[in-house]
């Protein structure tokens, strides 16, 4: 008598079920990993807003003279990251001091990240975040 040597349906039905299964747990913790690699677009991004501030004031004596590239009549022209993630902006710029805050662009799913929905930098080069609530994540986001 000649056997078949292929699969049976409930053979098939068990991988599918165990393939199902294992993406059911897997792609919620790959978004997960992809919303917190895309916090490094805040971070750098305020960093190098910082360090351009930095400059203008060692050459002008002032974060908020008008040569410098980032100053727009009297404040930070608000900016996307280069990503494409962030919106960054000054809430504080005057001569002597300024902070810089990056809030997710309504446009991706980076806004979903409730852990760190703020990144701020300032003048001293404190770092803050803080979740969707206004608690401060800072810990956890810088």
């Amino acid at each position: 008598m000649k056997r078949n040597s292929g699969f049976t349906l409930i053979e098939v039905m068990i991988v599918v079920a165990i393939v199902a299964l294992l993406a059911a747990i897997g792609y919620p913790a790959y978004q997960n990993q992809v919303l917190k690699a895309r916090r490094s677009d805040a971070v750098s991004t305020l960093g190098e807003a910082a360090q351009t501030l930095e400059r203008c004031f060692s050459q002008y004596y002032a974060y908020n003279d008008a040569n410098c590239p980032l100053v727009t009549g009297g404040a930070v022209a608000a900016f996307t990251s280069p990503e494409g993630y962030y919106t960054v902006s000054s809430t504080v710029l005057n001569a002597n001091q300024f902070t810089l805050q990056a809030v997710p662009t309504a446009k991706n799913r980076q806004n979903q990240d409730t852990n760190c929905a703020q990144f701020t930098i300032t003048h001293t080069g404190t770092t803050a975040a803080q979740n969707s609530a206004a608690a401060d994540t800072t810990e956890l986001c810088w």
